[in-house]
């Protein structure tokens, strides 16, 4: 298991707003995709909870306040993606199957977006050649 808060760290180079878009923004699609694959039961509060916290971040956060014409679209197209993988997991192709095990994991593009920001062109090639990881469902 990752230790996302190091991870964003690295990614962020310490920009404390940025790793405070990260964290929040994970929390979020974790939550969303809980709710959609039913396999972690997400209370009513858990998800009151998180979506204030995403609102609020996105609100006033200066990181997401400064880049938002960069990161909405990369959060736009990542969560299509996401979207994707739900239809190509239930078809019967393998190949679409194995495909949707990529989609699902889109939104690593947002962090890597971030680290852009951060640090550059050599700084996103580094993190996601460091951090670029798919997480395969059980089934």
């Amino acid at each position: 298991m990752l230790d996302f808060k190091a991870v964003f760290e690295d990614i962020t180079k310490g920009n404390q707003s940025a790793l405070h878009f990260c964290q929040t923004f994970l929390h979020f699609v974790h939550m969303v995709d809980d709710l959609v694959d039913r396999d972690i039961q997400v209370p009513a509060d858990a998800v009151s909870g998180i979506c204030f916290n995403l609102m609020s971040m996105l609100a006033t956060n200066e990181f997401f306040q400064e880049y938002k014409s960069v990161l909405l679209p990369t959060i736009m197209v990542s969560s299509q993606a996401w979207a994707c993988s739900e239809r190509f997991k239930k078809r019967d192709n393998l190949l679409d199957k194995v495909a949707a095990q990529v989609l699902k994991s889109e939104y690593q593009n947002v962090f890597l977006q971030v680290a852009y920001i951060c640090g550059g062109q050599a700084h996103f090639i580094e993190m996601a050649q460091k951090y670029r990881e798919f997480n395969y469902d059980k089934e």
